[in-house]
C-alpha cells in the first residue's frame, strides 16, 4: 500500500482536527478565563552545522508549547475534563503530584553522507524527513517525573524536509543535497513514548552552587521507532534549576514546562554531561518504510549518546547549549555522528 499526496493531506486535516481543535476549546471553555493556560514557548533547534559537517541526522526544529505544573488543583488552569482523561493513563494522575501539557510541532531532516551523488547510494542510510505533530502529558511528584507523548507525522516528500533544506542551502550558498529523488515514500506516523525521570542525588556545594544527578528510563513504539532508552546526567552550576535536565528533540522529554511559581525562576547557570544508551527494534529511518518498498540499511541494535553543555536562565528566558555524540547507527556507516544543539524557552 502507498500513499499519495491526497491521502497525507487528509491524514494532516486528521490530525489537525483530532489535536488543535481540543486545544482550542480547553482555551475558549477555561471559565472564560483571557489568559491561555499554555505559558512557556519553547524552541529547538538541531543541525550538524556546529560539528562543520553535513550527513546523518543533519537538522531538527520543534515548537512546544507547555503548560506550568501546579501543586494544587484549584490554582490548575486545566478544564476539569483533562482530569478525567489523566486518571486512565498509567503514572500520568496521582492525586499528590502536579501535571503539566504540552503541544509540539516539529520537523527532522537525514541525508546520506555524499549529498552531492544523485544516484542511489546502497550503502549508506537513505534521505528522510519528517513532519509531526505531538501532544504530551507530564506527572511530577518529588523526586519524579513521568511523561506520555503521543505523535503524529508524516515521512516522505509530504513532509517538505527536501524543500526546506534545498531553500536554505541556495540561500546559504551551500552545496546542494543532489539525491532527494531517492528520499523515504509518504507514510503516515503513529507513536506513542513514555519516559520516567528521577532525581538520585541532589547536594549543596555553597551556599548558592549544587550539584545534582538525574537517571531516566523509557520506551517507545510505533511505526518510526520501536527501542527502549536510559540514560543518567550530572549537572552542577548556580542556583541549579529545580526541573528534570537537558532534553534533545526526543519523544517524551520537554524541558518547556515551567512552575507557576515566581520564586523558582532564579537567574541560574550549570554544566551538565548526560549518556543514554538503546536497545532498537525498529528505526523507519534507517529500516525505511514499513508500508511500501524503499531504499534501507542494516540498522545497529544496540547505540548510545553522549552530551555535553550547558544551560541559564535570566528572568523569563532559559536557554541551553549541548554537543551530541552518537555511536554509529548502523552497519557500514564510515562516521560516528555529532550535532550541536540549542534551546531557547521563554515565559510569560
Amino acid at each position: 500500500m502507498t500513499f499519495d499526496s491526497r491521502h497525507c493531506k487528509l491524514f494532516i486535516a486528521v490530525i489537525f482536527f483530532v489535536v488543535l481543535l481540543p486545544l482550542s476549546s480547553w482555551s475558549s471553555t477555561s471559565e472564560a478565563k483571557t489568559k491561555t493556560p499554555f505559558d512557556v514557548f519553547t524552541l529547538y533547534w538541531e543541525n550538524d552545522i556546529f560539528s562543520g559537517t553535513d550527513r546523518d541526522y543533519t537538522n531538527g526544529l520543534k515548537l512546544s508549547w507547555s503548560t506550568p505544573f501546579v501543586e494544587n488543583r484549584a490554582a490548575s488552569k486545566l478544564p476539569e475534563w483533562s482530569y478525567s482523561l489523566l486518571k486512565m493513563i498509567p503514572f500520568a494522575y496521582r492525586d499528590e503530584a502536579s501535571q503539566a501539557f504540552s503541544f509540539s510541532i516539529g520537523q527532522n531532516i537525514f541525508t546520506p553522507e555524499d549529498t552531492a551523488r544523485s544516484d542511489l547510494i546502497v550503502a549508506d542510510r537513505p534521505y528522510a524527513g519528517q513532519m509531526y505533530l505531538s501532544f504530551g502529558v507530564q506527572n511530577r511528584y518529588d523526586n519524579h517525573k513521568h511523561s506520555w507523548e503521543l505523535s503524529l507525522g508524516l515521512i516522505g516528500p509530504d513532509s517538505h524536509a527536501d524543500d526546506l533544506q534545498i531553500w536554505l542551502h541556495d540561500r546559504t550558498g551551500s552545496d546542494p543535497a543532489r539525491g532527494w529523488t531517492h528520499q523515504l515514500e509518504n507514510e503516515p506516523t503513529l507513536d506513542i513514548v513514555f519516559e520516567t525521570k528521577w532525581r538520585l542525588f541532589r547536594t549543596q556545594v555553597t551556599e548558592k552552587s549544587a550539584l545534582d544527578v538525574i537517571s531516566h528510563l523509557g520506551g517507545r513504539l510505533g511505526n518510526v521507532a520501536v527501542y527502549g532508552n536510559g540514560g543518567l546526567e550530572i549537572r552542577y552550576g548556580l542556583n541549579l534549576p529545580d526541573n528534570f535536565g537537558i532534553c534533545t528533540i526526543r519523544g517524551g522529554c520537554e524541558i518547556g514546562s515551567a512552575f507557576a511559581q515566581q520564586r523558582r525562576r532564579r537567574n541560574s547557570l550549570h554544566l551538565f554531561v548526560a549518556g543514554e544508551g538503546r536497545a532498537v527494534a525498529h528505526d523507519i529511518f534507517l529500516d525505511g518504510n514499513t508500508l511500501s518498498d524503499s531504499h534501507s540499511v542494516d540498522r545497529e541494535i544496540l547505540v548510545g549518546e553522549m552530551i555535553v553543555g550547558f544551560a541559564f536562565r535570566v528572568g523569563s528566558i532559559s536557554s541551553t547549549y549541548s554537543y551530541i555524540m552518537r555511536t554509529r547507527q548502523f552497519e557500514g556507516q564510515n562516521h560516528s555522528p555529532d550535532f550541536g544543539a540549542v534551546t531557547v524557552s521563554i515565559s510569560y
